[in-house]
């Protein structure tokens, strides 16, 4: 690098409607920040280029676009397509996981594709919300062209809502958003009856007895080998930990705390939790052999390393896609019907469920829920232990 080089800026727009352009290093990637009225209203974004020509061209683009937005709200009209924009280009949607931006993007485009993006807002009413219900759960609209399930749709509707929640909290241009959400107080569409299977202890067992029979080729030793997956170890910590196996598959080698308890614990990292909450558990015995085994097979010794790395590549954890493969195959080997509605959640509900004699909150902090609340979708108590509440309950009279 040339110390003689000064880092580039420069400003862009009028008066209460600025772009700022700038470079961290000289020469380098250029950054941009938004500024309305005297406030920074976007978080710093890498534009991910180096030429200023181009970042200039980009900017009177979106200076444009927010000028228009201007134009919109002093004159009270939002539409649906410039609240999507102004939603995910906010402060709070880029605080989202990446894949709730993703999931969150798709499902408000479907909507807004359905009511139309010219659409304003504060036009929304109960009949749209019904219109979209029929025409997503007939299977007249969709991506799929197939018809979806309630619970589906109240996720689509649900993404909308909480975008009108946002846009009244807003206020730009010396103007709110939104005065009040449209679909404040309108009903969703709710599954009456919803999928929520549970692993019993016999599939587990079933499975468990197979899992070392369900191979994965291995590209990154010296030459290309065929071992047997990490299905095994991911069985037993879904089975004994109860976390999503998102969680467990980002599992490194520093989140184990072998002298932590009377046989080590396990530090589940925020950035690795669907909720964004970090939390140290302690492990079963049955754990500790799992998290034991996975240690002795993991390439990498550092500390960072996945302790469950990609056959493809040693310093990536192995994919969602790869884990939920593997669980298909060992229970085609054990020759077990696909659970309808489920994969590796129904071990979640099962550890929820054999915890049912346990106080929630105890529950709740083991596997990694929210609230203790949230565990009466998962804990569902077999007939036995239904039947042998009834039979300590207290007689009157």
């Amino acid at each position: 690098m040339n110390p003689n080089m000064k880092l580039w800026r420069k400003s862009l727009g009028d008066r209460g409607l600025r772009v700022y352009l700038f470079e961290r290093t000289p020469g380098g990637n250029i950054y941009r920040e938004v500024w309305i009225d005297g406030e920074r209203t976007a978080p710093k974004k890498s534009l991910k280029h180096s030429d200023r020509d181009r970042a200039e061209a980009q900017t009177y683009e979106l200076l444009a676009k927010l000028k228009g937005r201007k134009d919109a709200v002093r004159e009270q009209k939002l539409t649906l397509s410039t609240l999507f924009d102004m939603y995910t280009e906010s402060p709070a949607f880029e605080r989202k996981k990446d894949r709730t931006q993703k999931a969150d993007r798709k499902r408000l485009k479907l909507v807004i594709g359905f009511l139309n993006g010219d659409r304003d807002v504060r036009t929304l009413t109960a009949d749209d919300v019904e219109r979209y219900r029929k025409a997503r759960m007939s299977g007249e609209y969709g991506p799929t062209g197939r018809s979806v399930r309630a619970r589906t749709v109240e996720a689509d509707l649900s993404t909308l809502r909480a975008a009108l929640n946002w846009a009244t909290g807003q206020h730009q241009y010396g103007s709110p958003l939104l005065d009040r959400n449209p679909l404040q107080g309108v009903r969703l569409p709710r599954e009456k009856n919803p999928r929520r299977p549970v692993a019993t202890e016999e599939r587990y067992r079933a499975t468990l007895d197979v899992a070392d029979q369900v191979r994965m080729k291995v590209t990154w030793g010296e030459k290309p080998e065929t071992v047997r997956s990490h299905l095994r170890e991911l069985l037993v910590l879904a089975n004994e930990t109860g976390r999503r196996i998102s969680a467990i598959r980002l599992l490194r080698r520093s989140d184990v705390l072998l002298n932590r308890g009377p046989h080590g614990s396990l530090r589940f990292r925020a950035d690795s939790d669907k909720m964004g909450y970090e939390s140290i558990v302690p492990m079963s015995p049955e754990a500790q052999r799992a998290v034991i085994s996975a240690l002795g097979r993991a390439p990498s010794p550092f500390g960072n390393a996945p302790l469950f790395p990609s056959p493809g590549d040693p310093n990536e954890p192995v994919s969602r896609w790869t884990c939920d493969t593997w669980l298909r195959k060992g229970e085609e080997k054990a020759g077990l019907e696909p659970l309808e509605g489920g994969l590796w959640h129904p071990y979640r509900r099962k550890f929820a469920t054999d915890m049912v004699n346990v106080p929630d909150r105890i529950v709740a902090k083991l596997g990694g829920w929210k609230t203790p609340r949230t565990l009466d979708l998962y804990s569902q108590p077999s007939e036995d232990v239904l039947a042998e509440a009834l039979a300590v309950r207290r007689k009157v009279g």
